[in-house]
């Protein structure tokens, strides 16, 4: 009888077939279709033996591969034949993805409103769920490091705020960028959406420190708080 070690190694070795005939093929997974390739996801890394059915239900629920793994752990828990452990592997590994997807942003990215545009649309380019980024940058307009608040503009608390106030003394930034997204394609920011930003931009003027911009980003279309004009009485 084969041990536990044995039937991983087995597994591993199926998996490295299938990758290897897909690193062979230019379509890659997508040889698959989008089922397919969901089946292969969960026969072979989540052990699923209802892995046709599971791809039914995925699919019908939430429409992509991509969806799927974006979506929040919550909802997740809901699909039952999925189990709360394997709803939790898919949160996590969609995270690391997600985060190996992400570029840090390059020295030169913030000196024009139109390079902190860009980066903030190559950043949500791999997002199908709502998120926030704060980018702390120096007196150069050079990025020290960025960082996710949370999941929603409208789920900011003040323990949040907070930690970005601290953020900004701890890395002596001079100046901060937000930045985040409506995945439903609106870019016009609601009125919790601007509220808060205007208490956060009071609060660094107090310390010193200027908001350079929050930018939202949806789809093709944008909004920058600064050029249409919420922060005026603010940072003047």
């Amino acid at each position: 009888m084969p041990s536990d070690y044995q039937k991983h190694k087995q597994k591993v070795e199926e998996m490295n077939k299938i990758l290897q005939e897909c690193s062979e093929d230019s379509r890659g997974l997508a040889r698959y279709g989008e089922k397919g390739a969901l089946e292969i996801i969960l026969k072979y890394v989540f052990n699923k033996k209802n892995y046709e059915e599971l791809s039914d239900v995925l699919l019908k629920r939430f429409g992509s591969i991509r969806e799927i793994f974006s979506t929040d752990m919550d909802e997740l828990y809901t699909v039952k034949e999925l189990g709360r452990a394997s709803a939790e592997h898919i949160c996590f590994i969609g995270d690391v993805f997600r985060i190996e997807s992400i570029e840090q942003p390059k020295e030169d990215s913030f000196l024009t409103f139109n390079s902190s545009l860009q980066f903030c649309r190559e950043l949500f380019n791999v997002y199908v769920k709502e998120a926030m980024y704060v980018v702390y940058i120096d007196n150069h307009f050079h990025p020290i490091v960025m960082e996710e608040i949370s999941k929603k503009l409208s789920t900011i608390t003040t323990f949040d705020i907070k930690k970005i106030l601290r953020k900004t003394m701890e890395v002596n930034a001079e100046k901060i960028l937000i930045t985040h997204n409506h995945p439903n394609g609106t870019s016009t920011p609601s009125s919790q959406d601007i509220s808060t930003t205007r208490r956060i931009a009071f609060l660094l003027k107090e310390i010193g420190i200027v908001m350079v911009d929050h930018i939202i980003i949806a789809g093709n279309k944008y909004c920058s708080f600064r050029k249409s004009g919420y922060f005026d009485g603010v940072l003047d």
